[in-house]
Parts: structure tokens; sequence; C-alpha cells
């Protein structure tokens, strides 16, 4: 169900969906407005239709939502298509949307924000290779002969985050691991690394992920590749799920939007070549910290280079 804040009585159906390549579009049964509300009123009742009054009745700057028991902030929509049946039936409404939050319900007039920020980089983990997994393997033989059953080991071991205080707050590289497989024909361990920035007050998300994309721009200079950006999540003071047992849990805002620096994706088994410029291990925490400065020193100048290697559209000038 879909609303806009202003009419949140009048729910439409929809469905909302969203690809990387694509961005985000919600489809609706039915219309947030009716032909009497999208025109021109003249005289006692009669309503004319304008490219104007057209153009603004299809622009919806905030709409909410909910599927399931998960709130939805859309920003940014614009209609694309509306088809009305003129004997009678829901109209179908098509709505291009910039920016979709999964977990939240933003006020009218509150900008998209939180206090931390976390962001998944492509080819971080090879950046960073870390010694945390680790595989044995066991067989005794004897004239060619198992002696016992083979016995293989996989381990992994948790890693201290990367820790770099920034002017507005702190970046920490974060470790993230998992298992794979069903434990009957499968079994395996995943290891994954994310970077996340947090303040002690509430700001809008762009100037969050600011200090993050220093950071991108500084692995993807070392590997020689752009590490894109393949999930953002925000966390908002707001948002905490207290437990019976434990500390409270900060619950994140999945954000979705069609970010610019779409490169060509790099099979792993290639970042591991002799192009790459340097490891994290060459410099450690106090040089990432200096590459860091620099990065926000020439903010702009490098974001115009790194431009042009993530847009597949741009070139240098």
């Amino acid at each position: 169900e879909w609303w806009l804040p202003e009419a949140p009585d009048r729910k439409v159906s929809g469905w909302l969906t969203f690809t990387v390549d694509d961005d985000a579009q919600l489809r609706l049964v039915g219309s947030f407005r009716d032909m009497q509300e999208e025109g021109v009123r003249h005289g006692e009742g009669a309503v004319w239709m304008t490219e104007d009054s057209i153009e603004r009745a299809g622009s919806y700057p905030r709409i909410l939502g909910r599927i399931g028991n998960k709130a939805f902030t859309l920003e940014g929509c614009h209609r694309s298509s509306l088809r009305r049946n003129l004997f009678g039936g829901p109209a179908v409404e098509v709505i291009r949307v910039d920016q979709v939050y999964r977990g939240v319900w933003y006020e009218p007039d509150e900008e998209g924000c939180g206090d931390g920020i976390a962001v998944r980089l492509a080819h971080l983990v090879y950046w960073l290779r870390p010694e945390a997994l680790k595989e044995v393997s066991r067989w005794w033989l004897q004239d060619g002969q198992l002696l016992d059953e083979p016995v293989i080991e996989v381990a992994a071991k948790d890693l201290p985050s990367i820790v770099i205080e920034r002017p507005t707050g702190t970046l920490k590289v974060v470790q993230q691991l998992g298992t794979k497989g069903d434990g009957i024909a499968l079994r395996s361990i995943t290891q994954d690394f994310v970077a996340r920035f947090d303040t002690e007050s509430v700001r809008p998300w762009r100037e969050l992920i600011r200090p993050v994309v220093e950071f991108q721009d500084v692995v993807s200079l070392a590997m020689d590749r752009v590490a894109s950006i393949e999930a953002v999540s925000l966390f908002h003071p707001d948002l905490v799920e207290e437990r019976p047992n434990g500390p409270a849990y900060r619950r994140t805002i999945d954000v979705f939007a069609q970010w610019s620096d779409r490169a060509a994706w790099v099979e792993p088994k290639d970042l591991v070549s002799s192009d790459v410029l340097f490891h994290y291990q060459v410099i450690g925490a106090d040089g990432l910290r200096q590459l860091l400065d620099a990065a926000a020193r020439y903010r702009d100048e490098l974001r115009r280079v790194s431009a042009t290697r993530g847009g597949r559209t741009m070139y240098n000038s």
C-alpha cells in the first residue's frame, strides 16, 4: 500500500521494483490523484487540463508505503505513464523513483538522515587481504593407503575493526563473517568488510557518506579498479529495538539508488595480479589516514577523476 504524506487515508495498491540498471519503479493499480485534482478550475465546475497542471500532478516529492511489516519512503518520484479507463475500473500509474528508504517513514519536511552509515564496496576484502580464513587438510597415508578417515578443517578468525578518526566522526572498516550451505551437502565460510561512518548527531545521509566516498576513492586508486557501491544502510537514533535480554538493537534503513559508479565488474581471480598498485598491508592504518586526509583536501578534483573511471559514458577533458 502506498500513499502521499498529505493524504494518508487515500492508499493505493502497487508493486515496487528495483534493479541496479533500471533504478526503482512503482506501478500502481489506481492513481494518487483523479482528473478533477489534476486540472485547473475555471468558473463553476469547469476543469481545464494543461501541460503544466499535468506535470505538476505527476510530480511526487515523497511517497510513503508499507510492504508487509516494512515501512518505505520514496524520494524524487515522477510519473512516467498514466492510463485511465473511461468506461470504469482502476487507473494504472507508473512512477519513476530516485531513492528508496526501506525501514522508515520520514516526516514530510525531514531529509533522509541518520547518525551512522554502512557501505559495502566491491573488491574491499581483496584490498585488505586479511589473514582470517584458514584451511587444514589431514590425510594419513602409509604405503599409499589411508590409515584413517580424511579430515578437512576450515576456520575463520574474528578480526578487530580498522578505526580512523575523521574531522566529523569515526570511520571503521568492519569484518563480516558468515556461512553458506545446508551443512549436509555444502558448508563454507564467507568473509566481507563494510565501511561504516558514525557521528554524534543526526545529519543528512549525503554528508554521512562523504567520508566513505573518500575511502572508496582511495581503495579504487589502490586497486586500479572502481570499488563500486554494492549496498548502503543508514542508522538513526530513533530506530532502536529494545531487547528483554541484552543491549538494544539498532535497526537499519536500507537505501536503494542507482549509484553513478557502476563500472564493469572484475572477476575476483583477477584482483591478485601485479597491476594492483598496493594493498592495505603496505600502508597500514597510518598510511590510510594520510591518504584519506589527501582525499578530503582534494575532494572535488578526485571526484572528477574518479567519475571518469566509474561512469561508462564519461571521459577526461
